[in-house]
């Protein structure tokens, strides 16, 4: 008789989508402020490269979370952005006193690009039968 053939497969997706997002907004925030820093962007495009950072790694954790899930990608592809989201406002309400009315300007490509990311995870596949 196996004993391993009623346990349940472990889903570590979210935790690691939980771990790799921040890191993913570091490493960009990083390399934005090192353009300009270097003289490449001006510093008025500051809240502009916030916008696209935040878009950018919403759309990436939503398609893979949607990709990657067995049933309601859709849902599981939002909840991604969602949590990400709700991670973005905790951070700058704790560390940096950020309200959410100036924070606005950063969730709103967040959303699109979240919801954009679970919609094209989601897609249904048509098979290819090769005669």
């Amino acid at each position: 008789m196996g004993g391993k053939q009623g346990r349940k497969k472990r889903n570590w997706l979210p935790l690691q989508l939980a771990a790799a997002m921040p890191l993913a907004t570091l490493a960009l925030a990083a390399l934005a402020a090192r353009l300009i820093l270097g003289g490449k962007l001006p510093e008025s495009s500051l809240p502009l490269a916030a916008g696209v950072i935040a878009g950018l790694v919403a759309f990436l954790g939503a398609l893979i979370a949607a990709l990657h899930s067995g049933r309601r990608k859709l849902l599981c592809g939002l909840g991604a952005a969602g949590g990400y989201a709700l991670f973005l406002l905790l951070g700058n309400l704790l560390f940096f006193g950020v309200h959410y009315g100036e924070a606005l300007p950063v969730l709103l490509p967040l959303a699109g690009a979240g919801l954009l990311g679970a919609l094209l995870g989601a897609g249904h596949r048509k098979k290819r039968r090769y005669a």
